[in-house]
């Protein structure tokens, strides 16, 4: 094979490349849009429990349990001595009657404490429930708000991504008619290779004034950086030699903001609309048709199609 169908080869490879790495971004991005309009939430719906009372002074109940006891006590001394009418028996009724009523002032004070704390068990149970439907309700509005958004961008994502496949796809029959060793499959060699046969460095693959020779060399002295995440993160260091590679993140950058910005703008139309149901589908689906995604993802299939025929011709 010459060099200019080597050439060309490249070309296609690396336009195809490039989309690739495009769609990606912008796949990414409308992930993370999608990530930020959540179905309805999840909210813990509160159960009432009855409430423990709260502290209160129990004296009487004190008094009750010292009394009661006593006058039992005080009557069986009563009985041991025979003093049926003495002493002993009128303290032991004394007693006794003090804790019959200190019992009954102990029971009332615990009913008083109890009810008091039902009260304001009930309360804290009342907002909560008052709170947890207001959170139930304004999810419901968030989600009918974002709900044409959301199907907006679902159509969005699931267009991109069809069409990434077939991109891959077709990059994949393009590097299976064997031109290009696997070990240099991807942007950043390709970009390298394209741009050693179009300056004329190089008019071979192989052999030691080959492209492929000249690649490993130049990776090897650092003199190119040779994996894609290190590449954009030293863009501006690559611009010098490695210019197609720069070039061709550029070009793509602008793409993926150019499509992003264009899909906000969608978006933004669908902002407050109350058309629901097939009306609703048929405003998605004619913004759909327009957008800057649907008119991107058509070129990349026509240019794709080209492609496969010149390379069939080709090879």
């Amino acid at each position: 094979m010459n060099a200019a169908a080597i050439k060309e080869h490249l070309s296609m490879l690396m336009d195809l490349e490039k989309e690739i790495y495009t769609q990606n971004q912008v796949i990414a991005s409308l992930e993370y849009k999608l990530s930020g309009l959540p179905d309805y939430r999840q909210y813990v719906k509160p159960v009432y429990q009855q409430a423990s009372p709260h502290y209160y002074d129990d004296t009487a109940a004190n008094v009750a349990f010292l009394c009661l006891p006593g006058a039992v006590l005080l009557f069986v001394l009563g009985l041991l001595l025979y003093d049926f009418r003495g002493f002993f028996w009128e303290i032991a009724l004394l007693a006794f009657i003090v804790g019959i009523i200190a019992f009954f002032i102990s029971r009332l004070n615990a009913s008083d404490a109890q009810h008091s704390a039902d009260v304001e068990s009930k309360k804290r149970y009342d907002a909560a429930l008052k709170a947890y439907n207001l959170s139930v309700e304004q999810d419901r509005l968030r989600v009918e708000r974002e709900r044409p958004k959301k199907l907006l961008l679902q159509g969005q994502l699931k267009t991109l991504k069809d069409a990434h496949k077939k991109t891959v796809d077709t990059l994949n029959k393009l590097y299976n008619k064997g031109v290009i060793h696997k070990k240099y499959w991807g942007l950043v060699p390709i970009c390298s290779l394209y741009g050693y046969f179009d300056t004329g460095v190089c008019t071979q693959l192989e052999g030691h004034e080959g492209a492929y020779n000249k690649y490993d060399t130049e990776c090897r002295l650092d003199r190119i950086i040779s994996k894609l995440d290190q590449v954009i993160q030293r863009l501006d260091e690559i611009k010098e030699l490695q210019q197609d590679l720069y070039d061709a993140i550029e070009e793509s950058n602008c793409k993926v903001g150019q499509l992003i910005r264009n899909s906000e703008r969608i978006s933004d139309q669908l902002s407050g609309i109350q058309s629901q149901g097939a009306e609703l589908n048929a405003r998605i689906a004619n913004l759909q048709t327009t957008s800057d995604i649907n008119l991107y993802v058509n070129a990349c299939a026509k240019r794709e199609l080209e492609y496969m025929n010149r390379a069939n011709r080709i090879f």
